[in-house]
C-alpha cells in the first residue's frame, strides 16, 4: 500500500538551499561593486585635434547623407526602417570607416553569405563607435 510521506527535504537539501541562496546575494554584491566602479572611472577623453578631425568629418557625413537620414526619421515599417538604416551606415562608411567599407567590398566578390554578414557587423560597430566619439568630442 501507499504510504504518504511529507514533501520536506532533508536537512542537507535546507542547507544547500541555504548556501545557494547566500551564494546569490554574493554575486549579487560583487556585481554591484563592479558597476559602481565602472562608473568611477574617468571617462574617454579625446584630444582636441582629434575632436576637431570627428566634428569636421561628421559635417562632411551630415553633408552628404541628408537623403538617407531623411529615410530613417521618416520609416514606418520594421523593414523599411532597416534598409533605410543600412543605407545610411552604407553613405557614412566610406567617411568614417573606410577600412571596414573595403574590406565588405572584398567580401561581398566572394558570396560567402557569413562572411558579409560578418563584415557588414564590423561596418555598423565602427559607425556607432564612430558615432559614440562623436558624442565625446563635444
Amino acid at each position: 500500500t501507499f504510504q504518504h510521506r511529507p514533501l520536506r527535504g532533508t536537512q542537507q537539501m535546507q542547507t544547500q538551499v541555504q548556501e545557494s541562496v547566500q551564494v546569490w546575494q554574493n554575486i549579487q554584491k560583487a556585481r554591484k561593486q563592479e558597476l559602481a566602479e565602472m562608473e568611477e572611472e574617468e571617462p574617454m577623453k579625446i584630444s582636441k585635434s582629434d575632436a576637431e578631425k570627428i566634428a569636421l568629418n561628421f559635417a562632411e557625413v551630415l553633408k552628404k547623407c541628408r537623403k538617407e537620414q531623411r529615410r530613417v526619421h521618416n520609416c514606418s515599417s520594421e523593414e523599411d526602417c532597416s534598409k533605410a538604416s543600412m543605407d545610411l551606415t552604407m553613405c557614412m562608411a566610406p567617411v568614417l570607416c573606410p577600412v571596414q567599407r573595403g574590406h565588405l567590398r572584398k567580401t561581398l566578390e566572394e558570396d560567402d553569405d557569413e562572411k558579409i554578414e560578418a563584415a557588414l557587423e564590423t561596418l555598423n560597430e565602427c559607425v556607432v563607435f564612430q558615432t559614440a566619439q562623436r558624442a565625446l568630442a563635444k
